[in-house]
């Protein structure tokens, strides 16, 4: 019946989502050699990498709510979706993210098993039911409609696959509660890119210490402008609060006022935009670069032949922007960003100063701290 969760359906808030018994069984031992164990099967990924990471941790989530095993998806190598493509490209998850950390990081709270898993090729057409998952639904949601103690069909089945209901192109979890955000945590920690990946972005971060001079430092600012006309109309809805696209220009007068940013002569841009257009890169790089005393690289100087290769897939270049941007001194992002939401979380952990040019109550400068 709920094909579009919203709050007017939700008149109970949870009450048992506290208690250990009503979340999900611990999880001990080798989940994938249980012939009784069940699966839980994504929807098709798409989008940028931030896009594509906050999917794999949803359905993380939803896997632990429903004691599931999470069937690990695959990642689409092009930004723009492309569902039903017989040639789409995608990239397999061992690929792109360190699957040894995972398995260790959610030892006894969520297992997971590759497509290709011997446990994984006896299942039937029969034993798979699709369903369409919910709007920004709480995993309390989702634990009473598809969990254990639902008392429906879904519960029983093998596989549970989760479906994109058509038209809509929302987030498959809100995190609601302690609870939730502790576990939203715990499953974002345990994404950690591959090893090789990440000494390429650290290799990238190292050159651009080596350009900084004596001081060896740089910033790296996350100037992205996609969706510029979802941006125009989310600020028409949110009139003067909210400020989704801001210009290059805008954007370099606001981090020169902070003087420990204006100090740092290495900036390093991170923007979508430059994958496959040059003038862009070039553009921002003129707005930074004259009359004022930075000096400005973007991925696109670093991907020559002979190093990484100039026909990188736009994924491996999101996985390396955010690794050079995650290691940088400052990072300065867009508060309406989900890469730049998960770059200063990381950031913090390790504590690292980071900065955001479009805060809604400080439209003229930038704000650190506990105004990000």
């Amino acid at each position: 019946k709920d094909r579009r969760w919203t709050y007017d359906k939700e008149p109970m808030k949870d009450p048992h989502f506290f208690l250990t018994k009503h979340v999900a069984r611990m999880r001990t031992g080798p989940c994938a050699k249980n012939p009784n164990e069940k699966y839980l099967q994504l929807p098709s990924l798409d989008g940028a990498l931030s896009q594509q990471m906050e999917t794999v941790v949803e359905g993380l989530a939803i896997a632990y709510i429903l004691g599931r095993t999470l069937v690990l998806p695959v990642f689409s190598l092009s930004s723009a979706p492309a569902h039903g493509a017989g040639n789409e490209q995608v990239l397999q998850f061992a690929s792109l993210f360190d699957t040894s950390f995972l398995h260790q990081k959610l030892r006894g709270v969520v297992c997971h098993v590759a497509p290709n898993a011997p446990s994984m090729k006896d299942i039937s057409g029969e034993d798979i039911l699709s369903v369409p998952y919910g709007a920004d639904a709480p995993l309390g949601w989702y634990r009473r409609q598809f969990g254990p103690l639902s008392g429906t069909v879904f519960a029983e089945k093998k596989v549970l696959r989760l479906a994109h209901p058509a038209g809509l192109r929302q987030s498959l979890v809100r995190f609601l509660g302690p609870h939730a955000l502790h576990m939203e945590c715990v499953l974002r920690d345990a994404l950690r890119f591959h090893p090789r990946l990440y000494t390429s972005g650290m290799n990238l971060a190292g050159k651009m210490r080596a350009e900084g001079g004596g001081d060896g430092k740089y910033t790296a600012v996350d100037q992205s402008r996609d969706f510029r006309g979802g941006c125009v109309s989310m600020e028409r809805l949110h009139l003067f609060r909210a400020e989704f696209c801001v210009s290059a220009k805008s954007v370099q007068e606001r981090v020169d006022r902070v003087e420990e940013l204006k100090s740092i002569e290495m900036v390093y841009l991170y923007d979508s935009d430059v994958y496959t257009k040059e003038s862009r890169a070039d553009e921002l790089k003129d707005v930074w670069e004259t009359g004022n005393s930075h000096r400005v690289r973007s991925l696109l100087d670093f991907l020559v032949p002979g190093d990484l290769g100039n026909d990188v897939p736009e994924l491996i270049q999101g996985a390396l922007n955010f690794i050079v941007c995650e290691s940088a001194d400052k990072f300065v992002g867009n508060g309406y960003s989900k890469f730049s939401k998960e770059v200063t979380r990381r950031r913090a952990q390790k504590g690292r100063a980071s900065y955001v040019y479009n805060v809604a109550w400080n439209r003229s400068g930038v704000a650190s701290g506990g105004e990000l």
